[in-house]
């Protein structure tokens, strides 16, 4: 896994090297971010103070790890950057990577202001998945922007195929993504939706979510997770073998079965995308989608003018792609939103200077920071534990997820509303 995150990490600094790199060589840039895997144990970020109204300046240029250039959600990032450009003169470098951790890893080394986490967040916060390893750990993240998806995502398949619910996955296909839990947690929930396991199905593995949306349209695999509005949709509609999105409808049941794995999704009714209208409604997963995130030590003034130019840069993007009017609108996530993320000190002055801030939002706000400062010190003292022990990294994860269990029980994470 590490060699496919280093040469994921290595692309992205192809992109971005001209204009923050000019003065390092890419060897050892990525020799830095081996290290950064090897050793870093989780990140050690703190909190920053509040900041003072008169010293926040306007940065000229940001930076987003976010998804591969064939998915419509990197599309969506760039719109968004245009808009920063043409509004406020501030460039937006999206630095596209296939997987999770990559982004992730982007983010804690530096390399870019902000990381898109999209259905990993909870594994990034929690230390889960991929983030178990020993070399990884949880990362302390804060929000700069985040809304709800108007779109969603769903379970797409070949219209021609023989399959029309989860069940039918039997001995079919499935994609798993190295290097992305986040994914690979959904396609387990969608099994356990049609009462299988991996045991039951072919895994593919490829290696990343753009990979994974291209699968079915190129005969890889027989079923992929995406959003319903994306572009990787709308090709395989356009094709011979056509789309069809397996429902995902408020059955208590088979919810929970899919939310054993997954808990921070809810039923979610699209009418927006691929094959999808009023009058052919999907039900899939609700989440929080686009989200825009950084490290508790991020500069006050990048976190202060990316949530402003971002949101008063809105009408000049929200057209941009279909389902970017909903998507992006700032005020609806503050008011409806799931709490997943403390929000970023520079860019809760802003939301209170623009009155979306309340009491709700800080009583939240202190209870996920308390949650995330309880799982680094628990990751500290487990991983200095099994140092000491001369543990092998491959039993790290087993021994972390029982020291977190004893801990935190069955509360995978926390949230509020």
């Amino acid at each position: 896994m590490g060699l496919q995150i280093i040469k994921e990490v290595t692309m992205g600094l192809q992109i971005i090297k001209e204009v923050t790199m000019k003065k390092l060589s890419i060897s050892i840039i990525v020799l830095l971010l081996a290290a950064a895997l090897a050793f870093s144990g989780g990140s050690e970020e703190t909190p920053t103070a509040s900041p003072d109204a008169g010293t926040l300046s306007k940065p000229s240029f940001l930076s987003i790890a976010a998804w591969g250039v064939t998915g419509d959600t990197y599309a969506q990032y760039v719109s968004v950057g245009e808009a920063l450009k043409t509004k406020y003169d501030i460039s937006f470098r999206v630095v596209p990577t296939g997987t999770d951790i990559s982004r992730m890893m982007l983010l804690r080394t530096g390399t870019t202001d902000f990381a898109a986490i999209g259905s990993a967040n909870i594994y990034a916060l929690e230390a889960l998945g991929s983030f178990a390893a020993m070399d990884v750990g949880p990362s302390q993240l804060r929000a700069v922007y985040l809304s709800v998806g108007a779109a969603g995502s769903s379970a797409a398949v070949r219209a021609t195929s023989d399959i029309h619910t989860f069940a039918d996955l039997r001995g079919k296909r499935v994609p798993y993504i190295v290097g992305g839990p986040g994914i690979n947690a959904i396609y387990k929930g969608w099994l356990a939706w049609g009462g299988l396991t991996w045991d039951d199905v072919i895994k593919v593995e490829v290696p990343s979510t753009s990979a994974s949306y291209e699968s079915v349209l190129n005969g890889v695999a027989d079923v992929t997770y995406g959003p319903v509005a994306g572009s990787f949709a709308y090709k395989l509609e356009a094709s011979p073998h056509g789309i069809r999105w397996l429902q995902m409808p408020p059955d208590a049941e088979k919810w929970a079965a899919f939310n054993e794995y997954n808990p921070m999704y809810w039923a979610q009714e699209f009418s927006l995308g691929a094959s999808v209208s009023k009058e052919n409604t999907v039900w899939g997963l609700g989440a929080i989608l686009p989200s825009v995130l950084a490290l508790p030590d991020t500069s006050d003034d990048v976190a202060y003018w990316a949530t402003k130019a971002m949101w008063e840069s809105y009408d000049l993007y929200k057209g941009a792609i279909a389902g970017m009017e909903v998507s992006w609108h700032l005020p609806t996530y503050m008011e409806v939103g799931l709490g997943i993320f403390p929000w970023h000190e520079g860019s809760i002055k802003y939301l209170k200077e623009i009155g979306l801030w309340t009491g709700r939002h800080e009583a939240g706000q202190k209870l996920l920071i308390k949650r995330q400062e309880d799982v680094m010190e628990l990751w500290k003292a487990t991983r200095e534990k099994a140092l000491d022990m001369r543990m092998a990294h491959t039993d790290f994860p087993a021994f972390w997820l029982k020291a977190r269990k004893e801990k935190f029980g069955d509360q995978w994470f926390v949230t509020y509303k």
